[in-house]
């Protein structure tokens, strides 16, 4: 075990070898927990316990290269439930390990959490090992990525209430009855309102009445990846987190600044507020992306977009779509987006009764533009959109909760406080009427009547006290946006900023997608370079889509790429 001591210093305590379950209930005999650290393991005077890591014979194999598969180890951690009390119990998440191509040179690990909250590392981690290790050493920053891929291990941490197993999963059930309700955004009649409000009452009571809850939270994790960083015997923490893995650094700067060695945080929430801050931080952003990627490109290039001149008259064409049509238009920042759900809306006005089949005909035969570019862009976004209309489901469904991956709820209803149900009905009304396309649904307001008591956030302060810290922001972003990252930016002196302008994207340097990006950060990973206290990239004539001929396998990249966007949330696409 590890103990955390008052003054946030390390101790390794027990770590013996022992028999792991299997989620079979099988035993795997013989595997050792990393955590046996040679003269620990002999102390007479040293308690058994169960903690530690175990490595597990094999992983699953989820269509990476050999190269990297043959790399990577899969285990499970278990840890405290409680680091501060840890008599409490404990608790078991997963772990990936992408092991330093020379083994030789390794460095060191840069531990990495893809976002979510409640997004599992796995994926992450060798989808990372595939796009930093195939990015050409000639391209802009090649020498630090191979660097990288060399010498440092990848470790990629499922947070607890995560995982492939269904016993790790934090899940919300109780027999009350969700009941149906309409668009947050389009419908703010007193009915919907009201089931609105019901609703999020049972997600709140669901989830407070599950075992172990109140041990879902940022605080826990960052303390998890401090047992898992000494259990791995590294020396510091380095560190790559993206939009919520950006509060999660932060968290454990705050909490461990002196074991923090090269961190990057990767679009950012504004980690000195709020979660209930950050998310209605996203509707604005969301909004001014709309105008400016949809509108006024539409507007400014008619006769490829055929939706004519005038700003005002293509905004209104998303408002007069059909409700079910314009829920599902939301995320997308791009002209193609609106002219296939003006199409589809077209269509189902005329013919309500139209199957998803047909309606896919539709779109094929349809020509939306002259440019072939554009026609078939928009033949794509609007095959998207037509699964959205008739496959989607909501994730809290109606009936009795049963709501599956919860951490999302958790982590955000835990780790600070929100305002009550008046506040976000006035807020969902507002943003109704301010931000249609950036919309009103907004996952903080199922905290109103969440009543736990929240951990003790640590004062950002502390993280002046960090060797270094590299935040990555692009001027774009429907998730984190530029404006609340400053913010957090200010507030560390010691931090150094690359900033890129002009484009729209979320997890910048992840996808090592603009060349300006990558040198900087890749130099900083891969030698610890520090940048200048803020440094601009210009925005690149290219798409990342035309970058990716960077990397060695640009279409199978683009894949991988796509696949991590999709695990994280992120469907939206750029757009020049």
């Amino acid at each position: 075990m590890i103990k955390l001591f008052k003054n946030n210093t390390r101790r390794l305590i027990v770590c013996p070898a022992r028999r792991w379950p299997l989620t079979s209930g099988r035993i795997i005999p013989g595997i050792a927990i990393i955590a046996c650290l040679g003269a620990f393991c002999s102390s007479p005077s040293i308690a058994q316990s169960t903690r530690g890591i175990a490595w597990l014979p094999t992983c699953p194999d989820e269509g990476f290269s050999a190269e990297v598969f043959a790399r990577t180890q899969c285990g499970i951690v278990t840890a405290p439930l409680d680091h501060l009390n840890p008599s409490k119990g404990d608790i078991q998440f997963e772990i990936r390990r992408v092991r330093a191509k020379n083994p030789t040179e390794r460095e060191g690990a840069i531990f990495t959490n893809p976002g979510g909250p409640g997004i599992p590392g796995g994926f992450f981690v060798m989808g990372l090992a595939e796009v930093w290790g195939s990015y050409k050493t000639e391209a802009p920053g090649g020498d630090a990525f191979k660097r990288i891929t060399e010498r440092f291990d990848l470790i990629g941490i499922s947070p607890r209430g995560t995982g492939s197993v269904e016993a790790m999963r934090f899940d919300c059930r109780s027999d009350e009855l969700i009941e149906p309700q309409n668009d947050v955004t389009d419908d703010r009649s007193a009915e919907n309102i009201r089931a609105i409000r019901r609703n999020a009452g049972i997600v709140a009571r669901g989830c407070l009445a599950q075992k172990n809850v109140l041990h879902i939270n940022s605080d826990q994790t960052a303390r998890d990846m401090e047992f898992v960083c000494v259990a791995l015997k590294e020396k510091k923490l380095n560190y790559f987190g993206v939009s919520y893995g950006t509060w999660l650094g932060a968290w454990y700067g705050s909490l461990f600044p002196r074991h923090v060695g090269r961190m990057v945080l990767d679009s950012n929430m504004d980690w000195t507020k709020t979660f209930q801050a950050a998310g209605i931080a996203q509707a604005p952003s969301r909004e001014a992306i709309f105008n400016k990627f949809s509108v006024e490109h539409a507007a400014a290039n008619p006769e490829i977009y055929g939706m004519g001149s005038n700003p005002a008259a293509i905004r209104k064409i998303f408002l007069d779509l059909q409700p079910r049509v314009r829920a599902a238009a939301r995320f997308y920042f791009s002209p193609e987006s609106l002219m296939a759900a003006r199409a589809i809306s077209f269509w189902l006005q005329h013919a309500p009764d139209l199957d998803k089949d047909t309606l896919l005909q539709m779109a094929q035969q349809h020509v939306f533009s002259s440019d072939a570019t554009v026609n078939q862009t928009a033949k794509s976004i609007a095959g998207f959109q037509i699964s959205s209309i008739f496959d989607s489901s909501p994730t809290i469904k109606p009936g009795p909760l049963n709501l599956n991956g919860a951490t999302r709820y958790a982590v955000a209803c835990n780790d600070t406080f929100a305002g009550g149900d008046a506040y976000w009905t006035a807020k969902e009304n507002e943003y109704a009427q301010k931000y249609p396309f950036g919309g009103s649904d907004i996952t903080e307001r199922y905290c109103a009547q969440w009543r736990a008591k929240k951990p003790v956030k640590p004062p950002v302060e502390q993280l002046a006290k960090t060797d270094s810290l590299l935040l990555v922001q692009a001027e774009f972003d429907h998730f984190t946006p530029a404006a609340p990252a400053f913010h957090a930016f200010a507030n560390v002196p010691n931090a150094s900023m690359v900033y890129i302008e002009g484009v729209n994207a979320h997890g910048i340097f992840t996808y090592a997608a603009y060349p300006c990006v990558n040198q900087h950060v890749a130099a900083y990973l891969a030698y610890g370079a520090k940048p200048q206290r803020l440094t601009v990239c210009p925005k690149p004539d290219e798409t990342p889509a035309s970058l990716y001929t960077m990397h060695s396998d640009p279409e199978r990249i683009e894949q991988i790429i796509l696949r991590m966007k999709e695990i994280s949330g992120d469907v939206a696409p750029y757009v020049k």
